[in-house]
């Protein structure tokens, strides 16, 4: 599985579907912290920057912390995606998850993960089959 969880992809590929224009973003060592992805629907431009995990910790990058500020204090639309998918175990059910938080709690998720006193977006759960992708875009340009 990709270092996203395939989740770059997924969204994009399902969200073209609902009429967003998707661009993956791919910065090398040029734009450090710019999140993975950028869309764009009935004039509302997003980023988001997608994770995955299997517990609740998150790796965000420094870099990525400060961007996502940066963006939030200039009245941009910035989120982080998290995928949280694992397999069944002795302690702990099969998951395939899908998390939305706003990019301002970036630095929150950063410290306490899927943990942290932040409100959650949205959460879908049981694969992406399931979750709804309509909601999802709507979150994403802040209905």
């Amino acid at each position: 599985m990709a270092i996203d969880g395939g989740l770059r992809n997924l969204l994009g590929n399902r969200l073209i579907t609902y009429g967003v224009h998707w661009q993956a973003i791919e910065t090398g060592s040029t734009g450090r912290g710019v999140p993975d992805a950028n869309g764009c629907f009935d004039g509302v431009e997003f980023w988001v920057e997608c994770k995955k995990c299997e517990g609740n910790a998150l790796q965000i990058a420094p870099e990525q912390v400060a961007w996502h500020m940066r963006r939030w204090r200039a009245g941009g639309n910035t989120y982080i995606a998290v995928r949280r998918k694992c397999s069944k175990g002795l302690r702990r059910t099969a998951k395939d998850e899908l998390w939305l938080f706003s990019g301002q709690d970036v630095q929150t998720l950063k410290k306490d993960g899927l943990n942290a006193k932040i409100p959650v977006l949205g959460k879908w759960a049981r694969g992406p089959s399931k979750w709804d992708w309509e909601r999802v875009r709507d979150i994403l340009i802040g209905k």
